[in-house]
């Protein structure tokens, strides 16, 4: 068994380390993007492709998101891909279908249809996060890591924090809040109780979503593209465990390969990553992972139905709530977002819910399918009259259709940790107790959904490049190199 050196390992499949193992390889490493587990994005019933997960890509203008694309060069490439939702996001709730409008006058004339009321509370929050991205905008890793990175973000994260709170209880009615609760369970996809997050979230849902044709499995495969066109190797693993000496990653160890490294990021929940670094993990590494659990778990049913079933005036993206009153988990609440289907005159609408998790953090057993089709039927009165066939890939087979998908997927965790002393954010911190490693992926700031991964990215490819460049020079040539 051939062992092979690489300057960076990114080990997991959460999709922060395919943007730090992309930046990496732009930047002149040679790079392993080694996935534990095969990657999927869609699945196949019958003739139709369905996503495992619906695809918000919102809060594109964000520097945290701006300074990845322009990094790759992906400017143009979004412009031919990116297809604008024409309309904005709906926010559903009993007697209130509320276009979450960008332009300030039409949002104010659309709640006040809706509600009776005049508020400016809720078009406030894009002044509350005034001061966010200019924190963005620093050249430091988010959380921090050391002390000046501490120090030039509590110069701005403070105010940040301040003006959102000072927003989030100013006079506002319950409509109002239940519009904000709408926002944070869509867009940034947490539970989160933090004022900035709340305001952010609601900011980015007015701003509207963007589609890429193709959803999540054209949006990783940009990325991937990249990461090839720059020779970084993409292989799937069957990981046993970390190399290590003097407390230091020194590479990987796998069934059938073996890597070595000069760092190492795992892109992966850090108890995933204690089961491979021996039988005594680092004391930083066990809290990581005891700090780290699930509040709540994301479930995913597929609708494929006839456009006639869908309501007149619709939104190919709508966050809704039934009870307002109750809890958020076993279908209260769910995202809807809708696409044609392969078949003409049909739309896929995929519909995804909150499932809640008992104390050790394990997904509570409930009838998720059925609630998720009960709150369809409250939303859509006709829909048994159009509905052609469902599916979740959480569930073993429902159709008689021929499914590709022959193992029920794990739905995915809604991460809770510990918040950080600096950001007062939750995140975990990318140091996990070994030397040359660093870890990063969907736990690393939970309250920023998609923007979250691409930041704990941008980081951990910055912290990996700094790691090496302090142990030996680059090993390409340089052009400016003596020709004698």
């Amino acid at each position: 068994m051939a062992t092979q050196n690489f300057d960076v390992i990114v080990l997991g499949n959460d999709f922060a380390g395919l943007v730090a193992a992309t930046l990496c390889a732009s930047r002149g490493l040679r790079v392993l993007l080694a996935e534990t587990d095969k990657q999927l994005d869609t699945y196949q019933l019958g003739n139709e492709s369905l996503p495992v997960a619906p695809f918000i890509l919102s809060g594109l203008e964000s520097p945290g998101v701006a300074r990845v694309m322009n990094e790759l060069h992906f400017q143009h490439l979004f412009k031919r891909r990116l297809e604008l939702i024409e309309r904005g996001c709906q926010l559903l709730a009993p007697g209130m279908r509320l276009e979450a409008d960008p332009d300030r006058e039409r949002f104010a004339r659309a709640y006040r249809r809706e509600t009776g009321k005049d508020d400016n509370w809720l078009l406030a929050a894009d002044e509350a996060i005034a001061s966010l991205p200019a924190l963005l905008e620093l050249d430091a890793c988010m959380p921090p890591t050391g002390f000046w990175e501490r120090r030039e973000i509590g110069k701005i994260i403070a105010r940040c924090h301040s003006d959102a709170q000072a927003w989030l209880e100013r006079e506002h009615d319950a409509q109002s809040e239940l519009i904000l609760l709408l926002a944070t369970l869509g867009a940034a996809g947490s539970d989160s109780a933090s004022s900035l997050t709340k305001a952010r979230a609601l900011a980015h849902t007015r701003q509207g979503a963007a589609r890429i044709q193709g959803d999540w499995k054209t949006w990783r495969g940009i990325f991937l593209d990249k990461f090839k066109s720059h020779n970084g190797e993409l292989r799937r693993v069957d990981a046993q465990e970390l190399s290590t000496g003097w407390s230091k990653v020194t590479g990987l160890k796998c069934v059938d390969d073996a890597f070595t490294c000069d760092y190492l990021i795992a892109s992966m929940p850090a108890d995933e990553l204690m089961a491979l670094v021996g039988k005594k993990p680092p004391k930083q590494l066990v809290e990581l992972a005891k700090g780290a659990v699930p509040s709540a778990y994301r479930y995913t049913l597929n609708l494929i139905m006839q456009m006639g079933g869908l309501p007149e005036g619709m939104a190919p993206l709508a966050f809704s709530i039934l009870d307002p009153a109750a809890p958020m988990t076993g279908g209260n609440f769910a995202i809807l977002s809708q696409r044609p289907a392969a078949q003409g005159g049909r739309v896929v609408l995929t519909m995804q819910g909150l499932i809640a998790a008992d104390a050790d953090g394990d997904p509570l057993p409930g009838a998720i399918n059925e609630e998720l089709l009960a709150h369809a039927r409250q939303i859509m009165p006709f829909l048994d009259k159009h509905l052609q066939d469902w599916d979740s890939p959480h569930a073993l087979p429902h159709s008689s259709a021929s499914r590709s998908l022959t193992e029920a997927l794990a739905p995915s965790p809604v991460w809770h940790c510990p918040k950080d002393e600096t950001l007062g954010l939750m995140a975990l911190p990318y140091a996990a107790g070994l030397k040359q490693m660093c870890l990063a992926g969907a736990q690393t700031l939970p309250e920023l959904g998609l923007e979250g991964q691409l930041i704990a990215g941008w980081s951990a490819a910055k912290l990996a490049c700094a790691g090496i460049g302090k142990r030996k020079p680059s090993s390409r040539p340089s052009v400016l190199a003596d020709a004698r």
